[in-house]
């Protein structure tokens, strides 16, 4: 199959090039057949000042006489005397320049009958036309070229656009006057006189063409050939289509399995901490006798161990091949007590100066106490990481007797949430673009999937409500019966 790409490779050089090579190509063309207009409309105008210089001798009448001064050596110069009726000089020229005298007659003329530039276009027009060479218009600009400016033109009112401009032509012996022309040649008739290169052109245009299309054709016919490969290779693998199936089923419970891995190991660590932090203490407590002290301690390493075998049960069970389930078990649980408890260790653990504010009064709720504490967790550790170095956390419990449900908000002081990030929030791996640039590190996105996963699991719902700068508050509902 290397030749196929070696031709689509060739193809594609073409394809690049052709075009870069058609247009150096064209221009070429072009300047060579404004410079072929160049060279006739030059000998045109040529033709045309011997014709002007001639119709005013005969307007003047001849008065110049030109003797010739005897020599007897060999020099290639010869020695002419003018004689005006006025004026009589000599002039050194050489022997076979015939246009020395145009040249004398046009310095002799230029102070009492100068160039007439009207007759001069109309002749150069005329000498065009027999010539064959289209144009629009033209005219005619009569030079002083010692100082470089123009003494008289012709230069029509019409716009036209000037595309040939001939070099300025010097009349006189001493070269201080000359013309200098200007035409206006149709596009076409400038390609037209190049037919036989753009004959060249067209057929070479054609004949890349023609390459191209057999160039597609066996590319075409290369890819049938590779298709019909392809399609017996599916014909093969027709019989391992279950195979491939059941393949593709475990590799969607693997995702499954690995997103629950990820939750689980978002959440193991948060019990880890609590029990030693319990444990921690009781050395202190045995050894000054705070009996009540270490048997608290005790009762909430107990529960935070529980807590962490319950996960890692349900960790096990998933890699030995289970659901992405989880189990509840419910009680009646104390909001008071579960809020002091957060209090007590995000006021005392952070690293941050952070003040939680819980209920004064206390309300009891059946749900699953270890799955609500792992909420609380996960609301109150959102609010601290997202927050300065000052985070005031304020939790109210409210019973709504009109919809028999308890409220518990959570309001905190922090960096606040964009509006267009709070209907995605809750979306597993979400993270608030706005945090990740203030703290690109900071967080996993899977902590508030899995708290509004745990509140709708136990009956409940969560909201949000935020103002950037300004304060987050989540809601979280739970039914009473």
């Amino acid at each position: 199959m290397k030749h196929i790409i070696y031709i689509k490779l060739g193809a594609g050089a073409l394809l690049v090039l052709f075009p870069i090579l058609l247009g150096i190509w064209s221009i070429d063309v072009y300047r060579s057949a404004v410079s072929g207009y160049r060279q006739s409309i030059n000998e045109c105008l040529q033709q045309s000042i011997s014709e002007e210089l001639i119709m005013r001798r005969s307007d003047l009448g001849e008065n110049i006489h030109v003797w010739y001064t005897p020599y007897t050596d060999t020099s290639p110069f010869v020695i002419k005397t003018i004689r005006t009726e006025d004026t009589t000089f000599q002039v050194q020229i050489e022997k076979n320049d015939l246009t020395a005298m145009p040249r004398i007659r046009q310095y002799m003329f230029k102070s009492f009958l100068p160039l007439n530039v009207n007759r001069l276009d109309s002749l150069l027009k005329l000498n065009m036309a027999k010539n064959s060479i289209s144009f629009k218009g033209s005219y005619i600009e009569y030079c002083d070229l010692k100082k470089k400016s123009v003494i008289s033109d012709n230069k029509p009112a019409k716009a036209y656009d000037w595309n040939i401009q001939l070099d300025t032509i010097p009349l006189d012996i001493l070269n201080t006057i000359g013309v200098k022309a200007y035409a206006s040649v149709p596009f076409p008739a400038i390609l037209k006189a190049e037919t036989s290169r753009i004959a060249w052109l067209v057929a070479f245009v054609l004949l890349v063409l023609i390459g191209l299309h057999f160039l597609l054709r066996t590319i075409r016919r290369e890819r049938r050939e590779k298709q019909r490969l392809v399609h017996d290779i599916h014909c093969e693998r027709a019989e391992k289509e279950s195979l491939l199936q059941t393949v593709a089923t475990q590799q969607e419970k693997d995702q499954m399995r690995v997103k629950f891995l990820l939750k689980m190991e978002h959440e193991i660590g948060k019990p880890i901490a609590s029990a030693i932090i319990h444990t921690t203490a009781l050395p202190e407590q045995l050894e000054f006798r705070q009996i009540n002290d270490a048997k608290v301690s005790v009762e909430k390493t107990i529960f935070h161990l529980e807590r962490l075998q319950l996960q890692y049960r349900q960790f096990g069970y998933l890699i030995r091949g289970g659901e992405d389930t989880l189990s509840f078990t419910k009680k009646t649980v104390s909001l008071l007590d579960l809020c002091k408890e957060m209090k007590q260790k995000y006021q005392t653990i952070s690293h941050k100066k952070v003040l939680v504010v819980v209920p004064r009064k206390d309300i009891t709720i059946s749900t699953d106490g270890m799955h609500l504490c792992n909420v609380f967790e996960n609301l109150l550790e959102n609010s601290v990481k997202y927050s300065g170095e000052k985070v005031r956390i304020e939790i109210k419990t409210v019973y709504d007797k009109k919809n028999q449900q308890v409220l518990i908000r959570f309001r905190d002081n922090g960096w606040g949430i964009p509006e267009a990030d709070l209907s995605h929030i809750f979306n597993n791996y979400y993270r608030v673009q706005a945090h990740r640039m203030i703290q690109p590190n900071l967080g996993s996105g899977i902590g508030l999937s899995y708290v509004k996963t745990i509140a709708e699991k136990l009956g409940g719902s969560i909201n949000v409500s935020s103002e950037e700068g300004v304060f987050t508050e989540f809601v979280l509902a739970f039914p009473t019966s």
